[in-house]
């Protein structure tokens, strides 16, 4: 085959540990020689991707065969002229910027792994609330968007753009788009489309609140007057409009995840509605992690605890408002579909059930 058999892609557009359908080549831009690099089929774990990565930075260029080019578009959702115009080497001044950003997230990370060894979220969890400072964990889950790919989507697009511009202090709405993030990432999601929704979800999920006048905002849950909950209940509705507003073209499967944030599977929860309708379980893990952090940090009952004392409630039951319930038991099974060290098992003091013992959720032997 001729080097214009070739079609050059983007690394950031697959996926880590994802069969691919297609074969990867490297071309040597210099002897313009292109060699078989991974069989279709083939898994590209993260380690084969940081040395691919590596090889790149030398100069190698990374492709398919014209051949394969369908099978790249429909396994990606990329459209095909942004393909075909990064072949013809005209490269866009923000993919340059994206690369570099790119290149510098990888070198982080390995720092991040030289220094703290393999990433855990519950270690992450454990070293936070030693002083109430959880930069690593969003710093961790900043490094991986950045190595997003910026053609995939305009969901992804923002993805990385909200995270690079607002993921740079910890505070509260890091936290809950970090959780959100490793949450996911522990039941398995993998795909940059679906870890985007819960993230742009992550960050708009509760911009409907700067419709509320400032006292509202300031207060504690618990202590909303039953006008204030009514309105207060109108938050994902608020938010959608003001989406609509910027006129921000995110996906459905965002926009419902923002939508019922505040909806269980079990019927409690709003907006209500009609008939028989499925929870999008992203839009619990959102929802999810949005409340641990809000009970940890005083805006549910006025009471600031510890990450330990927040989960630890949350076994026991003790953090039901006049607003939300019910959403201790969810929890627990999100928070076991993660692999957490036994270092932050002993320290929170919660088990499973025998359910979910039965199950063994996430712990690789499913």
């Amino acid at each position: 085959m001729e080097a214009t058999d070739y079609v050059t892609i983007d690394l950031n557009s697959l996926n880590n540990d994802t069969l691919l359908p297609f074969n990867l080549y490297l071309l040597n831009p210099a002897s313009k020689i292109t060699c078989l690099f991974l069989n279709a089929h083939c898994e590209l774990d993260t380690d084969l991707k940081l040395y691919l990565n590596a090889l790149l930075q030398k100069g190698a260029v990374l492709s398919i065969a014209k051949s394969q080019l369908q099978s790249y578009l429909d396994f990606t959702n990329i459209e095909k002229e942004i393909v075909l115009s990064s072949t013809a080497g005209n490269i866009h001044r923000l993919d340059e910027k994206r690369n570099k950003k790119s290149e510098q997230a990888i070198k982080s990370d390995q720092n991040f792994q030289h220094l703290f060894g393999e990433f855990s979220f519950g270690s992450a969890l454990v070293e936070g609330a030693k002083n109430d400072d959880y930069s690593y964990l969003y710093q961790k889950a900043y490094n991986e968007i950045m190595q997003f790919s910026l053609h995939y989507s305009q969901t992804v697009s923002l993805a990385i753009y909200l995270s690079e511009q607002l993921m740079k202090t910890d505070n509260f709405i890091n936290r809950v788009v970090a959780t959100a993030y490793f949450l996911a990432k522990g039941m398995r999601v993998i795909n940059q489309a679906e870890l985007s929704d819960i993230i742009v979800a992550s960050y708009l999920h509760h911009i409907g609140n700067t419709h509320f006048p400032l006292e509202i905002n300031a207060m504690s849950q618990k202590d909303y007057d039953e006008k204030q909950i009514k309105e207060w209940k109108m938050h994902p509705k608020y938010a959608l409009k003001f989406i609509d507003k910027l006129e921000l073209n995110i996906s459905p499967r965002c926009k419902s995840i923002i939508e019922f944030h505040h909806r269980k599977e079990d019927g409690l929860g709003f907006p209500d509605w009609e008939g028989d309708m499925h929870v999008d379980p992203f839009a619990e893990i959102v929802g999810l992690s949005s409340y641990l952090w809000e009970y940890a940090m005083g805006k549910i009952d006025g009471n600031r605890r510890s990450i330990k004392d927040a989960i630890s409630d949350f076994k026991l039951k003790k953090t039901e408002s006049n607003i939300d319930k019910e959403y201790c038991q969810p929890l627990k099974s999100f928070i076991y579909a993660i692999d957490l060290s036994e270092k932050f098992e002993k320290l929170t003091e919660i088990h499973t059930d025998d359910v979910y013992s039965k199950r063994k959720v996430g712990n690789g032997n499913d």
